[in-house]
């Protein structure tokens, strides 16, 4: 496994041109903060577009909406239940992020097989919380797109089939090495691990605290987009 180190992420955070703009950077649709999970999808907004993403779209709840425009006025939103234009907005997406403050709900597992079905192999799917859990628990097939899971411990277990006390890094990449390859997993601990076929990375000082809510969701927005920006730059070669 390979220390994430500063000459590493070098190669990835590098420095924009002044002449660039957000429509150079991609289109990010984040699906997620379903009754009563509002508040994470709109930190994970707020992170994505701090870390620069592009055009950032909202799929949510409508109840929703406001609070998000309160914080960040700038990102697009729908509701969630809209299907044809969520529908729209998943074809037009480069990466698409489901599951933060996602409900483990009927309605919410109709939303991921949408989007399961729909992605294609130009575009990067990343499965986070609630998504995760209903994709492992209803044995769902993987997507044509290249897929990120970002898992605690819990959910890791859910997906893998390790308990927590097993989940050591032999054990965790043999796990990720049943998956199709080009499927990457961000264990998300102390010591986070980046996992993709036959190869990992670790970053020893592992990532914010999950114990705080507000560096939960900055996780999600940020290194979400960190991890976008880092298979463009061969990240993973």
């Amino acid at each position: 496994m390979k220390l994430v180190s500063d000459r590493l992420l070098k190669k990835v955070i590098i420095n924009r041109s002044p002449d660039s703009h957000k429509g150079d950077y991609g289109r990010l649709l984040l699906i997620g903060g379903t009754y009563p999970y509002g508040g994470a999808i709109i930190m994970a907004a707020l992170a994505a577009v701090r870390s620069g993403a592009g055009l950032v779209t909202v799929a949510t709840e409508r109840e929703n909406i406001p609070a998000l425009h309160a914080h960040l006025p700038e990102a697009m939103a729908f509701d969630l239940w809209e299907q044809e234009r969520l529908m729209d907005q998943i074809r037009k997406a480069t990466v698409i992020l489901i599951g933060p403050g996602l409900a483990e709900n009927s309605l919410e597992k109709s939303v991921l097989q949408l989007v399961l079905q729909l992605v294609n192999k130009q575009q990067i799917l990343i499965m986070d919380g609630g998504a995760i859990s209903l994709f492992a628990k209803q044995a769902l097939p993987f997507p044509n797109s290249q897929t990120i899971f970002t898992p605690h411990q819990k959910e890791w277990e859910s997906l893998s089939g390790l308990p927590i006390e097993s989940q050591d890094e032999k054990s965790s990449q043999k796990a990720v090495d049943q998956f199709p390859k080009g499927t990457l997993v961000v264990q998300k601990r102390n010591g986070t691990r980046v996992s993709e076929w036959g190869k990992g990375y670790l970053s020893a000082a592992g990532w914010w605290s999950l114990s705080s809510h507000w560096r939960y969701g900055r996780y999600l927005g940020r290194d979400d987009c960190w991890l976008c920006r880092s298979i463009s730059a061969g990240f993973t070669s």
